[in-house]
């Protein structure tokens, strides 16, 4: 198994399925519950796509739900709804009368375009009005012509696909619906399981084979029993095809209020929510092979299956769901198969947290009360990774001997010193930054906030952090950068107490010190991941670093990695040795990431070049990070024209900051980009201009204040986050970020 540290190979909004390891998205931190434009809605995070063609008569008028009150509760079942469909699994919802369930999908549905094709099943429904059936043909006028001709019921209408169209069969009140309708339930979501055609030719309408993204499946009911009449219990067999959301069986006091007070104005209508509410939609599912390169994914998987089986046990002997009278099952099929596809679409760099979300979805879901979620949520928290320590030997001023028994003479003399300006900057990051934490900021952000800052008071605040329990491969991460005999030291602790090496290798990126050089050929030794190491390379351009890429491609290193790797190095060499990548295939997106911090003629032409031959323009976006040139901002807006994601844009103009980046990511937030990646576009700009931006819009949101300061992935904090303090570096590498700020 690949190194846990492998999850920062490239962490970019979008996830290619190449020789790249899963990038790590950021954490979604912008409060903003419902996000449109043009292309796609986010509910709580989860991104949808528009439909492409949402024309016609089954489409909800949106017009319609210009007053639809958005309070927690139908902000949370849209959210689980969106999810489903994103995933392309049935979703079965269970709740009471005027909850909402039919109006959340059809206003969801309104905003994306999706036709809506309703069948109430109260007390069953013929067959032929959901599945269709001959009738004659009124305009036959000739032999030739067909006798019959076929009229498609509401089911078999949303089965047959039309260009453009994304539908959605609701089936309301399955409770009260027939048997035989019950069957033909069950052939239908058995083979659009399997993946198989749905066979129609009953109908007249032959084999279709339906698409999961242009079908999606809803069923609702109210509860059997407790005073809602006529609604049978449901065969568990039929259930397990669904995701089962148990709602409400009424209105909440707090629902109600928030409801009633909304529809007159007195509050908005949008519902104030909590960060814990969002989920993060990758821009494209990891591949399954890279489930096990994601740090202590099968340490959590192991405690998965545990948790499976305990929360079975709690089901079987009645200990949660006790009043519920819909009996369900957490299936040993289904629920493995739902959580791992849910880790590879919403996977947000922290497993513990994806996988946690997983389990309220797929498990807590099925529980009404709270009492009984409690429950289940004690079980859920045990499934956690907590990474292996060992402690330290060495305590006190014995740690300072070691530092200080640490610096050669080699390190004093390579180090550069900072000049009166970098220091500025270093003293302004690290005083923020201790702000932040003061007010709240995570811990971890903090320390990764701190690449490239290697000053003393810099240095004292990872003390702080490690005291205080800050994770110490993020600690190992935020050292990107920083190549001081303080920070080697801090390097060869952190490997003493347990950090994860692979950490240490892509934290050691923008470091080109013989003693960085010595700790990478250590590290090799040792057993990490040769891609890591070559991705730890990134702005790093020597000789030696040259002959060390070459060595890992002989034996096996990923050629995208090592692209990726050669980020903030625009020397012939390491422009050669791209063209010579390409050319033994290495991805076109993996060496336009990699042209980061580049920006060179000859590095623009490149650009250009591999537009030509279909690179993706959003990853030309990224990779344009550290590059504020007439010619970079000119590519930038063209790329915008052609269709580049806003969101790639803005996190490639990291350690930008000129005048019109500034005014850039303006723009930007205008049209629609998300927040969070314009704060990770920030990092690198330290000019007063950045500042007053950053508390413009970011000073109420603790979260991307604290992510302005780094771009979540080492190989670029180790090209834009550099104050004077890397050692080492080449020439190319130190003109990347500090030209281009005020100071």
């Amino acid at each position: 198994m690949h190194s846990p540290g492998r999850q920062f190979n490239a962490l970019t909004p979008d996830q290619k399925k190449s020789d790249e390891a899963p990038k790590t998205p950021e954490a979604v931190t912008e409060l903003n519950p419902i996000t449109e434009t043009e292309t796609g809605v986010s509910i709580l995070g989860v991104k949808l796509e528009k439909a492409a063609n949402s024309s016609g008569e089954w489409v909800p008028n949106k017009e319609k739900y210009r007053d639809y009150i958005h309070d927690n509760l139908s902000l949370e079942m849209q959210r689980d709804i969106a999810t489903a469909f994103l995933l392309g699994q049935p979703i079965f919802i269970e709740g009471g009368t005027s909850i909402g369930k039919t109006t959340a999908v059809r206003e969801l549905c309104s905003r994306l375009g999706y036709e809506v094709h309703y069948a109430n099943l109260n007390y069953g429904a013929d067959e032929s009005k959901l599945m269709g059936k001959p009738m004659p043909n009124l305009h036959r006028k000739n032999p030739d012509d067909p006798e019959f001709i076929y009229w498609l019921g509401k089911i078999s209408s949303a089965l047959v696909p039309e260009e453009g169209k994304v539908k959605v069969i609701f089936l309301d009140e399955i409770g009260a619906a027939k048997p035989e309708n019950l069957v033909m339930l069950h052939e239908i979501l058995d083979a659009i399981e399997r993946g198989e055609p749905v066979d129609l030719s009953e109908y007249g309408n032959g084999i279709v084979h339906v698409d999961p993204e242009k079908v999606k499946i809803v069923a609702s009911t109210n509860p059997p029993g407790k005073g809602f009449l006529g609604k049978t219990i449901l065969d568990p067999a039929l259930i397990r095809r669904f995701v089962y959301k148990k709602a409400p069986s009424e209105l909440s006091e707090e629902s109600f209020s928030y409801f009633a007070d909304s529809l007159v104005g007195l509050l908005p209508e949008i519902q104030n929510i909590k960060p814990e509410m969002f989920l993060h939609t990758r821009e494209q599912s990891l591949a399954l092979e890279q489930l096990a390169e994601i740090p202590g994914f099968v340490d959590v998987w192991g405690k998965y299956k545990e948790f499976h089986k305990a929360s079975k046990e709690l089901l079987k002997n009645r200990k949660v769901a006790e009043d519920q009278p819909q009996p369900f099952s957490y299936d040993d099929r289904m629920e493995p198969r739902r959580v791992r596809d849910f880790i590879l679409r919403f996977y947000n760099g922290d497993i513990n947290d994806t996988f946690q979300q997983a389990l309220k979805y797929y498990y807590s879901n099925k529980l009404e009360t709270d009492t009984d979620r409690k429950k289940l949520g004690e079980l859920i928290r045990l499934v956690e990774y907590k990474p292996k320590t060992t402690k330290s030997k060495r305590k006190g001023t014995e740690r300072e001997e070691k530092a200080g028994a640490g610096t050669t003479e080699t390190a004093k003399r390579v180090s550069i010193p900072e000049t009166k300006a970098q220091k500025e900057i270093a003293e302004k990051i690290t005083t923020k930054l201790e702000r932040l934490l003061k007010k709240g900021a995570d811990k971890d952000s903090v320390a990764r906030g701190l690449a490239g800052v290697g000053t003393p008071e810099a240095m004292a605040l990872r003390e702080r952090l490690l005291e205080e329990e800050a994770n110490k491969g993020l600690v190992a991460l935020g050292l990107a950068g920083v190549g001081t005999p303080e920070a080697m030291a801090l390097r060869e602790r952190l490997l003493e107490e347990g950090a994860d090496k692979g950490y240490v290798a892509l934290g050691l990126a923008g470091v080109g010190t013989p003693e960085a050089m010595a700790l990478r050929e250590r590290l090799l030794k040792e057993g990490v991941d040769k891609d890591l190491v070559a991705l730890g390379l990134a702005g790093v351009g020597t000789p030696e670093a040259m002959a060390l890429r070459e060595r890992l491609l002989k034996e096996g290193a990923s050629k995208g990695d090592v692209a990726l790797g050669l980020a903030g190095v625009g020397t012939p060499e390491a422009m050669a040795l791209r063209e010579r990548l390409l050319k033994e295939g290495a991805s076109k997106d993996s060496v336009t990431r990699g042209l980061a911090g580049v920006g060179t003629p000859e590095a623009m032409a490149l650009r250009e070049r591999l537009l030509k031959e279909g690179a993706n323009k959003s990853d030309v976006a990224l990779g344009l990070a550290g590059v504020g040139t007439p010619e970079a901002m000119a590519l930038r807006e063209r790329l915008l024209k052609e269709g580049a994601n806003k969101d790639y844009v803005a996190r490639g103009l990291a350690g930008v900051g000129t005048p019109e980046a500034m005014a850039l990511r303006e723009r930007l937030l205008e049209e629609g980009a998300n927040k969070s990646d314009v704060a990770l576009g920030l990092t690198g700009v330290n000019n007063e201009e950045a500042f007053v931006f950053r508390e413009k819009f970011f000073s109420k949101d603790l979260t991307n204040f604290t992510k302005s300061f780094t771009t979540d992935w080492s190989v670029l904090d180790g090209v834009v986050c550099r104050y004077g303090y890397e050692g080492g570096v080449t020439e190319t590498a130190k003109r990347v970020s500090i030209p281009e700020t005020k100071l």
